[in-house]
Protein backbone atom coordinates (compact mmCIF):
# COMPACT_ATOMS: atom_id res chain seq x y z
CA UNK A 1 0.00 0.00 0.00
CA UNK A 2 2.91 2.37 0.70
CA UNK A 3 4.32 1.72 -2.77
CA UNK A 4 0.93 2.48 -4.35
CA UNK A 5 0.65 5.66 -2.30
CA UNK A 6 4.17 6.61 -3.40
CA UNK A 7 3.33 5.95 -7.04
CA UNK A 8 0.25 8.14 -6.80
CA UNK A 9 1.83 10.95 -4.79
CA UNK A 10 5.00 11.04 -6.88
CA UNK A 11 3.26 10.65 -10.24
CA UNK A 12 3.52 14.39 -11.10
CA UNK A 13 7.29 14.31 -10.46
CA UNK A 14 7.57 11.03 -12.35
CA UNK A 15 5.66 12.52 -15.30
CA UNK A 16 7.94 15.61 -15.38
CA UNK A 17 11.07 13.43 -15.24
CA UNK A 18 9.83 11.22 -18.07
CA UNK A 19 9.06 14.23 -20.25
CA UNK A 20 12.44 15.77 -19.38
CA UNK A 21 14.34 12.63 -20.38
CA UNK A 22 12.47 12.51 -23.68
CA UNK A 23 12.93 16.23 -24.38
CA UNK A 24 16.52 16.71 -23.19
CA UNK A 25 18.18 13.33 -23.64
CA UNK A 26 16.07 12.22 -26.65
CA UNK A 27 15.70 8.61 -25.58
CA UNK A 28 13.15 6.24 -24.08
CA UNK A 29 12.67 7.28 -20.45
CA UNK A 30 12.48 3.85 -18.84
CA UNK A 31 15.22 1.30 -18.42
CA UNK A 32 14.30 -2.32 -17.76
CA UNK A 33 16.73 -5.06 -16.80
CA UNK A 34 16.44 -8.62 -15.55
CA UNK A 35 17.67 -9.00 -11.97
CA UNK A 36 17.80 -11.74 -9.34
CA UNK A 37 15.10 -11.65 -6.72
CA UNK A 38 13.72 -13.83 -3.97
CA UNK A 39 14.89 -17.46 -4.25
CA UNK A 40 17.10 -16.49 -7.21
CA UNK A 41 14.05 -16.01 -9.43
CA UNK A 42 14.57 -13.41 -12.12
CA UNK A 43 12.34 -10.35 -12.42
CA UNK A 44 12.40 -7.13 -14.41
CA UNK A 45 13.57 -4.05 -12.52
CA UNK A 46 12.55 -0.62 -13.76
CA UNK A 47 14.53 2.60 -13.50
CA UNK A 48 14.61 5.95 -15.22
CA UNK A 49 17.14 5.88 -18.04
CA UNK A 50 20.29 7.79 -17.05
CA UNK A 51 22.98 6.23 -19.22
CA UNK A 52 23.70 6.02 -22.92
CA UNK A 53 26.66 4.08 -24.30
CA UNK A 54 28.04 3.63 -20.79
CA UNK A 55 28.05 7.35 -19.98
CA UNK A 56 25.65 9.49 -18.00
CA UNK A 57 23.25 11.56 -20.10
CA UNK A 58 22.66 15.29 -19.59
CA UNK A 59 20.05 14.58 -16.92
CA UNK A 60 21.40 11.20 -15.87
CA UNK A 61 24.13 12.29 -13.46
CA UNK A 62 21.75 14.47 -11.47
CA UNK A 63 19.00 11.86 -11.43
CA UNK A 64 21.42 9.22 -10.17
CA UNK A 65 22.95 11.51 -7.55
CA UNK A 66 19.49 12.28 -6.17
CA UNK A 67 18.42 8.64 -6.63
CA UNK A 68 15.42 9.79 -8.64
CA UNK A 69 16.22 7.12 -11.21
CA UNK A 70 14.96 4.63 -8.60
CA UNK A 71 11.36 5.96 -8.58
CA UNK A 72 10.01 3.32 -11.00
CA UNK A 73 11.06 0.64 -8.53
CA UNK A 74 7.98 1.56 -6.54
CA UNK A 75 6.18 -0.45 -9.23
CA UNK A 76 8.46 -3.40 -8.41
CA UNK A 77 7.48 -3.09 -4.77
CA UNK A 78 3.79 -2.80 -5.66
CA UNK A 79 3.89 -5.92 -7.85
CA UNK A 80 5.72 -7.87 -5.11
CA UNK A 81 9.08 -8.47 -6.80
CA UNK A 82 10.94 -6.08 -4.46
CA UNK A 83 10.71 -4.59 -0.99
CA UNK A 84 11.64 -1.17 0.32
CA UNK A 85 14.53 -2.76 2.28
CA UNK A 86 16.68 -5.70 1.24
CA UNK A 87 19.89 -6.52 -0.59
CA UNK A 88 20.22 -4.70 -3.90
CA UNK A 89 19.28 -7.05 -6.75
CA UNK A 90 22.14 -8.30 -8.88
CA UNK A 91 22.07 -9.18 -12.57
CA UNK A 92 20.56 -12.54 -13.53
CA UNK A 93 23.81 -13.25 -15.37
CA UNK A 94 25.36 -13.91 -11.92
CA UNK A 95 22.88 -16.71 -11.18
CA UNK A 96 24.81 -19.87 -10.44
CA UNK A 97 28.00 -17.97 -9.58
CA UNK A 98 27.25 -17.65 -5.88
CA UNK A 99 29.01 -19.59 -3.15
CA UNK A 100 26.65 -21.29 -0.70
CA UNK A 101 27.29 -18.56 1.90
CA UNK A 102 26.45 -15.85 -0.66
CA UNK A 103 23.08 -17.36 -1.58
CA UNK A 104 21.61 -16.17 1.73
CA UNK A 105 21.02 -12.77 0.14
CA UNK A 106 18.31 -14.41 -2.01
CA UNK A 107 16.32 -15.67 0.99
CA UNK A 108 14.70 -12.22 1.19
CA UNK A 109 13.27 -9.90 -1.42
CA UNK A 110 15.70 -7.41 -2.88
CA UNK A 111 15.18 -3.79 -1.89
CA UNK A 112 15.57 -0.23 -3.09
CA UNK A 113 17.80 0.33 -0.08
CA UNK A 114 19.59 -2.04 2.24
CA UNK A 115 22.08 -2.40 5.02
CA UNK A 116 25.05 -2.51 2.64
CA UNK A 117 23.84 0.68 0.94
CA UNK A 118 23.68 2.70 4.13
CA UNK A 119 27.10 1.40 5.12
CA UNK A 120 28.69 2.66 1.90
CA UNK A 121 28.23 -0.10 -0.66
CA UNK A 122 30.37 1.60 -3.31
CA UNK A 123 33.27 1.71 -0.84
CA UNK A 124 32.89 -1.90 0.31
CA UNK A 125 34.46 -4.97 -1.25
CA UNK A 126 32.14 -7.57 -2.79
CA UNK A 127 33.01 -9.91 0.07
CA UNK A 128 32.01 -7.31 2.68
CA UNK A 129 28.78 -6.49 0.82
CA UNK A 130 27.87 -10.18 0.69
CA UNK A 131 28.66 -10.56 4.41
CA UNK A 132 26.39 -7.61 5.21
CA UNK A 133 23.66 -8.99 2.92
CA UNK A 134 23.96 -12.37 4.64
CA UNK A 135 23.64 -10.71 8.03
CA UNK A 136 20.55 -8.84 6.84
CA UNK A 137 18.96 -11.95 5.28
CA UNK A 138 19.41 -13.97 8.48
CA UNK A 139 18.62 -11.19 10.97
CA UNK A 140 16.11 -8.83 9.36
CA UNK A 141 13.15 -7.67 11.36
CA UNK A 142 10.84 -4.66 11.47
CA UNK A 143 13.12 -2.66 13.78
CA UNK A 144 16.15 -3.22 11.54
CA UNK A 145 14.13 -2.32 8.43
CA UNK A 146 12.86 0.89 10.04
CA UNK A 147 16.41 1.78 11.12
CA UNK A 148 17.70 1.21 7.55
CA UNK A 149 14.88 3.34 6.13
CA UNK A 150 15.65 6.07 8.67
CA UNK A 151 19.37 5.99 7.84
CA UNK A 152 18.60 6.05 4.10
CA UNK A 153 16.35 9.09 4.42
CA UNK A 154 18.78 10.76 6.80
CA UNK A 155 21.76 10.11 4.52
CA UNK A 156 19.80 11.41 1.55
CA UNK A 157 18.90 14.63 3.38
CA UNK A 158 22.19 15.23 5.18
CA UNK A 159 25.23 12.95 5.11
CA UNK A 160 26.98 12.82 8.48
CA UNK A 161 30.45 11.91 9.81
CA UNK A 162 28.91 9.00 11.76
CA UNK A 163 28.35 7.21 8.44
CA UNK A 164 32.13 6.94 8.10
CA UNK A 165 32.46 5.53 11.64
CA UNK A 166 29.81 2.89 10.95
CA UNK A 167 31.55 1.99 7.69
CA UNK A 168 34.84 1.45 9.58
CA UNK A 169 33.05 -0.88 12.01
CA UNK A 170 31.79 -3.07 9.16
CA UNK A 171 35.16 -3.08 7.39
CA UNK A 172 36.92 -4.79 10.31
Amino acid sequence: MLALAGLILLSPLFFVLILSIIAIDHMPPLFAQTRLGLNEDCFIIYKLRTMKDGKATKLGGGLRKLHLDELPQLWNIFNGSMAFVGPRPLLCAYKGDFHKSEKFRHFVKPGITGLAQILGSKDLSWERQFAIDRYYATSHNLVLDLWILWKTINRFLKPSPTDVIELREWNR
